[in-house]
């Protein structure tokens, strides 16, 4: 199976080279979207989240960075380790990962598992950029 995600973020790294460890470095997630798509390429789940702000300040000018009005966190927004969890398991099942910018997504979504004291997941499987 094969999972394609992509994420929005509240802002850029201050450096491209830190680790995932490095939580200050990297920005928070926004919001969360993936497909898992079956051996035949026809989507099996489909998935779309809004992350509601927890431990930072979400202003009106990074909601509008991503094109979301920012009342739509407070009435939309999901718990972060929840989504979190619904991203691993539908990473179970998947052999290959795709993501457009891969090392930006991959690392914000990185230092969110770190901040969340989970493994970072999706780093043991088969990883291809889309740029």
């Amino acid at each position: 199976m094969y999972l394609i995600y992509d994420t929005a973020s509240a802002g850029k790294p201050l450096t491209f080279k830190a680790d995932i460890s490095d939580a200050s470095n990297w920005p928070r997630l926004m919001h969360l979207s993936w497909i898992l798509l079956g051996e035949d390429l026809k989507p099996i789940e489909d998935h779309n989240y809004l992350i509601s702000p927890q431990g930072f300040t979400l202003t009106e000018e990074l909601a509008n960075n991503i094109h979301v009005e920012l009342d739509q966190f407070d009435k939309n927004g999901n718990d972060l380790e929840e989504v979190l969890n619904k991203l691993k398991k539908s990473s179970e099942n998947a052999k290959y990962v795709f993501a457009h910018n891969l090392k930006l997504n991959g690392s914000i979504l990185g230092a969110e598992c770190y901040r969340s004291s989970m493994n970072n997941f999706l780093g043991h499987i088969e990883s291809y950029c889309l740029m």
